[in-house]
């Protein structure tokens, strides 16, 4: 009897622990939109010259450990300047802050070359890609049960004197 009751025990246990896991590590998909035309200057005048930074749409996606964040701007996205330069003020600049229940991930990309922060100190492993006006992050999480709780994404577009910014928060949770 007792063997019986034992094995019905580490049944249920291995059952209700797999459920956990499958709670905790659950899938998360999530689309935000973004203003078009709200691209401003250092003047705070909004203009409509710079398409290449306008935020139209964010797409995020977690399966597991791998995430992918994918900003999709009006115009095309652009490759100029150097991500190590801040002396030249000419580049532009794509940058999305990833922030979940347990870390803060922060992505930067300029001319073909992108950085990932992880909790603002530690170096992590991004790849990125460009397609027409999509630029796509690819990068694991550090622990699965990580769940979004927030998302900033800033734009820049500098030569010289002339900036022009674009910015999008969202700061709710994934329903």
């Amino acid at each position: 009897m007792m063997k019986k009751l034992l094995i019905c025990g580490l049944v249920f246990f291995s059952i209700l622990f797999a459920s956990t896991l499958c709670v905790s590590a659950a899938d998360e998909k999530k689309t935000f939109t973004d203003d078009q035309n709200d691209v401003v200057d250092t003047d705070n005048v909004t203009t409509s010259q710079k398409p290449n930074i306008d935020i139209v749409q964010i797409d995020y996606s977690k399966t597991g450990t791998a995430v992918t964040l994918a900003l999709h701007v009006k115009g095309n996205i652009e490759n100029r300047g150097d991500i190590n330069d801040t002396e030249s003020l000419n580049f532009v600049y794509y940058e999305l802050e990833f922030y979940t229940t347990q870390n803060d991930y922060d992505m930067a990309y300029v001319n073909k070359v992108s950085q990932l922060v992880i909790n603002y100190d530690e170096n992590g492993s991004v790849s990125s890609s460009v397609d027409g006006s999509t630029l796509t992050f690819n990068f694991d999480l550090i622990h699965a049960n990580e769940s979004y709780s927030g998302l900033s994404v800033s734009t820049a577009d500098t030569n010289g004197l002339q900036m022009y910014f674009d910015d999008y928060s969202n700061e709710s949770s994934v329903e």
